[in-house]
């Protein structure tokens, strides 16, 4: 998975597993003057959406994206500190279309990550 400013000049490039993955199931989907569609035998996430988190008071921020695959109903969230280290990742059974940071509510200075699917949102902090 890539960083990439607006400017699409500096990047950062962070480990995505399962951003790519083989189907047992070639999928095919139909496509004007082609009589058997296109066949696709790999799925891959797009569409990632990014927060940056404070989970742990006066220490540098987290990232914390959410990407969905483009024919499956899942999505994935992966969590980096602020070296770009993957520290946790999970498949998650549904599209998610959002995420936001849910500020601190007592003195931890720990932010919440709250990530929104079709019928579930997810809730995310550090303990």
């Amino acid at each position: 998975m890539w960083l990439i400013d607006l400017d699409g000049k500096n990047y950062t490039r962070y480990d995505a597993p399962l951003s790519h993955i083989k189907l047992d199931k070639p999928r095919v989907i139909e496509a004007p003057g082609l009589s058997d569609g296109i066949t696709f035998d790999t799925e891959d996430v797009y569409q990632a959406k990014c927060v940056l988190a404070e989970l742990e008071k006066d220490q540098p921020k987290y990232l914390a994206v959410v990407a969905n695959f483009t024919a499956l109903n899942r999505s994935l969230f992966y969590l980096y500190d602020s070296r770009g280290k993957l520290i946790y990742e999970e498949i998650l059974p549904e599209e998610c279309n959002a995420s936001a940071i849910l500020p601190p509510e007592n003195s931890s200075g720990r932010d919440e990550i709250l990530v929104s699917g079709q019928k579930t949102v997810w809730r995310y902090a550090m303990h």
